[in-house]
């Protein structure tokens, strides 16, 4: 039986991926991400399109089905639900370097995604309060589209997220002192955590990281500071593997 540990396991994979990201591999920073699940995969392969007039099948993309496949046997042989990995070149030419990142205690698995999910802030805290409805209250009504001067109108707001630049200058968020949950991209959590102007009372936290240009390896450390402020375990299941990307070389 295939090891998920094992770089053997992974190598029809990485062979996959390095052809197709080459260029990426060898650019300053470049990563290629992905995760796989024992029922569903999110990997950046393209598709071989069917022969016209014939429905595409399994046959059509049997390489990348096969890869895949031997991920998805070990992990129901290591009782795991899924994996999410970073894959990188190596100093060695064609070599590669695969991290594979496993759950933490404190921090859900990310939807399709390399990058980690709802970070849990407070024992007993649930995923991602903005998909929950809140405790009725009287008088409430539907809220206006936000906006960074509309926000901070609204002291008692209890779930933000945003996109990239919503805000000049993300530590006016500290203002908004009764807020359980928060949803920021890397760049604006990099500046509420430098100003230690992160809201104290979060029950739950989620990075907007974008799914290929940021590398999860890093989003992953910027979740651990926010686990690490509110006293949470940190993500550390995460192991190194490093060889050659095509059996031949």
């Amino acid at each position: 039986m295939p090891s998920l540990h094992d770089f053997a396991t992974w190598q029809p994979l990485l062979r996959l991926l390095h052809a197709a990201h080459a260029e990426t591999l060898t650019a300053p920073g470049g990563h290629v991400a992905g995760q796989i699940s024992t029922g569903a995969w999110s990997v950046p392969l393209p598709f071989r399109p069917p022969r016209p007039g014939r429905a595409s099948q399994v046959s059509d993309n049997q390489e990348q089905f096969d890869a895949v496949g031997r991920i998805v046997e070990a992990l129901e042989e290591d009782g795991s639900d899924r994996v999410s990995f970073v894959m990188e070149a190596s100093s060695a030419p064609d070599d590669v370097r695969l991290h594979l990142i496993g759950p933490g205690p404190s921090a859900e698995p990310g939807v399709a995604t390399a990058h980690p999910g709802t970070l849990l802030l407070v024992d007993g805290a649930l995923p991602e309060p903005v998909r929950r409805l809140p405790d009725p209250v009287p008088g409430a009504v539907p809220a206006p589209s936000a906006s960074l001067a509309l926000v901070f109108g609204l002291p008692r707001l209890r779930t933000l997220s945003t996109c990239p630049g919503t805000f000049a200058d993300p530590r006016e968020i500290a203002r908004l002192t009764h807020l359980e949950y928060l949803e920021l991209p890397p760049a604006e959590w990099r500046v509420l955590l430098d100003a230690g102007a992160v809201p104290t009372g979060l029950l739950a936290a989620g990075i907007e990281a974008h799914r290929q240009r940021d590398n999860p390896l890093e989003t992953t450390d910027l979740a651990n500071e926010i686990l690490t402020l509110y006293g949470r375990p940190p993500i550390t299941g995460i192991t190194v593997l490093e060889g050659a990307a095509c059996t031949g070389n």
